[in-house]
């Protein structure tokens, strides 16, 4: 792509394979990683260029990952965080339109077999959260190839949660991931 613009002295900037996966091996440590990975998705309410949105977990731990990142979202305080210094999570930057596209996300892959482990909804009136733009921080498991959020940016607050069994499996998956942008490049 970069020789083809080169030619006719096209600028190119490429983000390739979108957010970045997160690999947890079958031979990981899962209690030790599980903060680093939960900081990675919710710093920033998941609105971070550099935080992950894949995690491809080994199934020989996928259990272990799924209960362990569940349990410390469980844990976490969401507000707002001005003048309080044990909240977590706070407000999305982006608004009530992007509170809307993330519902999107995870009610097409739970109607497509996800399973959401924590999170997923748009606080009501009668909420706590609410008055601003706080979506809880969601965590989808078993998420199928077809579902939108395997195929899109997510850009917010969930952690999309796949499992793989083996090398040739992640790599399908995340090959699966680059053919769904790639033709968007190919028009150059």
């Amino acid at each position: 792509m970069a020789k083809t613009a080169a030619d006719s002295l096209t600028p190119v900037v490429l983000e390739l394979g979108g957010k970045d996966p997160f690999v947890v091996c079958d031979d990981a440590d899962v209690q030790s990683i599980v903060q680093t990975a939960c900081r990675g998705v919710w710093q920033n309410m998941g609105q971070n260029c550099a935080g992950p949105e894949r995690f491809f977990v080994y199934e020989k731990v996928y259990d272990e990952f799924c209960d362990g990142v569940t349990k410390v979202v469980k844990q976490m305080q969401i507000g707002p965080s001005l003048g309080n210094p044990y909240v977590d999570c706070g407000a999305i930057c982006m608004g009530p339109k992007q509170m809307l596209h993330y519902q999107r996300l995870v009610d097409d892959a739970v109607s497509k077999g996800a399973r959401l482990l924590a999170g997923g909804f748009i606080p009501g009136k009668d909420h706590p959260l609410s008055k601003g733009s706080f979506y809880p921080p969601t965590i989808l498991a078993d998420i199928p190839e077809n579902a939108i959020i395997a195929q899109e940016e997510i850009f917010g607050p969930i952690m999309a949660i796949f499992k793989v069994c083996g090398l040739l499996h992640l790599l399908y998956r995340i090959q699966f991931r680059l053919c769904m942008i790639l033709p968007v490049f190919l028009h150059l």
